[in-house]
């Protein structure tokens, strides 16, 4: 085995202990989420609006045959939306 192949693998270790986050930004601020408390992330598509629900609720998507809200969580937290 290669100096650079033992290197490369053990770079390959460090990386699978390493905790990795998903990251996103609400309006002007950065948040982070363990990927251990991550599901799956989707592009938004078909979204069925509820009537007389609140404000943040922005409707429910069908995901993989479960239905989900979907939430604007800038209203949800108190915040304005863009």
């Amino acid at each position: 085995m290669s100096a650079l192949q033992r290197v490369t693998d053990s770079l390959d270790e460090k990386e699978d202990d390493a905790e990795q986050y998903l990251t996103f930004l609400l309006v002007d601020e950065e948040y982070e989420v363990t990927t251990l408390r991550v599901q799956e992330t989707k592009r938004w598509d078909c979204v069925i609006l509820i009537a007389n629900s609140s404000p943040y609720l922005c409707g429910v998507s069908n995901l993989g045959g479960s239905i989900e809200p979907v939430v604007d969580l800038c209203l949800n937290s108190g915040r304005q939306t863009l």
